[in-house]
């Protein structure tokens, strides 16, 4: 997910480099490892279902629920992503104004 969204916002602009630079951040690498734990498994929730309804129900359910299950799927992931990227950027700006404070330096990357 972090490779995703740094082509996304642009690797080789300022904004690409800035976002890129704090993964040195091990709570940032922490959030992306969340994110794409919880985009995995809601792929694999969907399939599960979608395989229990392709058991039990009629072709016509199965055919329909196939084309919009992922899309509800989805959009779930994509809500809670947007609330917790919105959490983690006002939890790591508290985190930077407390180092800033305390003047602390920026961790090496890792290798």
């Amino acid at each position: 997910m972090f490779r995703f969204a740094v082509e996304f916002i642009g690797a080789d602009t300022l904004e690409g480099r800035a976002f890129a630079d704090k993964w040195r951040y091990a709570e940032f690498r922490h959030a992306f490892r969340v994110t794409t734990v919880v985009w995995g498994l809601s792929y694999i929730a969907e399939a599960a279902v979608q395989l229990v309804i392709i058991q039990l129900a009629s072709t016509t359910f199965a055919k329909t629920t196939s084309q919009v299950l992922p899309l509800l799927f989805t959009g779930a992931v994509i809500a809670w992503n947007i609330s917790y990227a919105k959490r983690g950027q006002r939890r790591g700006a508290l985190l930077e104004a407390a180092a800033r404070a305390r003047g602390d330096r920026a961790p090496e990357m890792p290798a």
